[in-house]
């Protein structure tokens, strides 16, 4: 599964995936690098579900 490191929005969110940062409302918070990674596996295959299996073996 290919991800980005460019910056996307995710509803009122940016996640910045390079700073490990997601920001809301002018809110930045860093989260750790596994949550960015776990995140844009989820986005990446939105709609579609994603198994708990596949998510442990990517990230």
């Amino acid at each position: 599964m290919e991800t980005t490191n460019r910056a996307y929005q995710l509803g009122r969110c940016v996640i910045n995936p390079l700073e490990n940062k997601l920001i809301h409302d002018n809110s930045e918070q860093i989260l750790q690098p596994k949550f960015i990674e776990l995140l844009a596996c989820l986005v990446a295959r939105y709609p579609e579900a994603i198994t708990r299996e596949e998510l442990i073996n990517i990230v």
